[in-house]
């Protein structure tokens, strides 16, 4: 879940980011000296370059960065050096070793700049240092990082991530489909999101207080929140809030994730009315209604029922039981006799 709050390393800039964390404390045996923009060395990594590069580097006169670095790459460095070393006499880049001295190889470059009175640059000292296998752990560690943005953000879940001021650090595709909108809400909050949208301001006070009782009462918070769109039509959607905290106590994040339950709920709505309009016919109707199951019983009855066989209660129909059908055995019979034959009867006489 770091990752929700970061950009994937993208370009080799990013990753120069990435690796200066591994770069703080070099074992002297891994760096090869620069001076003057030519390379020299007082304790060389024989077992980490090729034999090749090591002749080059002992020649008199030495091996210039140009020279030792891939060709794509020269102009990227040659740029940088010269728009920071003269604003920041210490700098760094990340680069990769020309072919002819090894494939694959990664260089990370340190150097400081020295200036003449008159601010021009005299020589560069620094360092070199193959970075190879940890620039391989960057790209793995970017491939997971894209592999689980991709699962994330191609979710069917509406899926976001708060901080402790209930800020926007992470935002999936299925929360919010339009990709300028998704960059831009980073870092906002939904007072911002509602009135850059227009939708009306209540959506933000109705989020803010279910995100204060989930940190309140530091467990999940779970609600639905109708959106109307017009005066007929709205969505509905489950939304989730549940704060995480790491082994001590201390708040890291709040995840917050919905489902869209609009047809759902309209389905429902939908059957309650049904329900309603069934209540209302079963109240006025005059005719007597029931359900009966040989095993369970009677399952239904309707008022009218109950009224023109003088019961209180369904309850107290069930306890006669059977006897109730048994009125006229001759007849019942004939009708379970036809029930047999046709599968159905109507309009049949029996005697209750």
């Amino acid at each position: 879940l770091m990752a929700m709050g970061s950009s994937t390393p993208s370009t080799v800039t990013d990753s120069e980011q990435i690796l200066y964390r591994f770069l703080q404390e070099l074992p002297s045996d891994d760096c090869i000296l620069l001076n003057d923009s030519r390379l020299s060395f007082n304790t060389f990594p024989w077992g980490v370059f090729s034999q090749q590069w090591a002749d080059e580097l002992v020649k008199e006169d030495g091996l210039c960065l140009k020279r030792l670095t891939h060709a794509n790459d020269w102009n990227r460095i040659a740029l940088r050096l010269q728009a920071t070393i003269y604003n920041d006499p210490n700098t760094s880049v990340l680069f990769r070793l020309d072919p002819a001295f090894g494939n694959g190889i990664w260089l990370w470059l340190q150097v400081t700049g020295t200036f003449d009175e008159n601010r021009c640059l005299t020589s560069l000292h620094g360092t070199l240092t193959d970075v190879s296998s940890r620039k391989a752990a960057v790209n793995d560690l970017r491939t997971k990082e894209q592999f689980y943005e991709y699962i994330l953000s191609t979710m069917p879940v509406q899926l976001v991530v708060f901080n402790e001021e209930h800020r926007y650090i992470y935002c999936n595709k299925t929360a919010i489909p339009n990709n300028h909108i998704r960059e831009w809400i980073i870092g906002k909050d939904d007072f911002e999101y509602c009135r850059f949208r227009g939708k009306d301001i209540n959506i933000a006070w109705e989020r803010r207080y279910y995100f204060q009782q989930a940190l309140a009462h530091r467990d999940e918070i779970k609600w639905e929140e109708e959106i109307w769109k017009d005066n007929t039509n709205k969505t509905v959607s489950l939304r989730r809030l549940t704060p995480i905290y790491d082994d001590d106590g201390n708040l890291q994040f709040v995840l917050g994730y919905g489902f869209d339950i609009t047809d759902r709920k309209l389905a429902e709505e939908r059957a309650a009315e049904n329900e309603k309009l069934l209540a209302s016919i079963n109240a006025n109707i005059q005719d007597g209604i029931y359900r009966y199951s040989p095993a369970r019983g009677f399952l239904y009855v309707n008022d009218a029922f109950l009224r023109i066989f003088r019961y209180q209660s369904q309850a107290e129909l069930n306890a006669e039981g059977k006897a109730f059908f048994r009125k006229d055995e001759e007849g019942r019979q004939v009708l379970i006799d036809i029930q047999g034959v046709q599968g159905s009867f109507n309009n049949r006489e029996v005697l209750f």
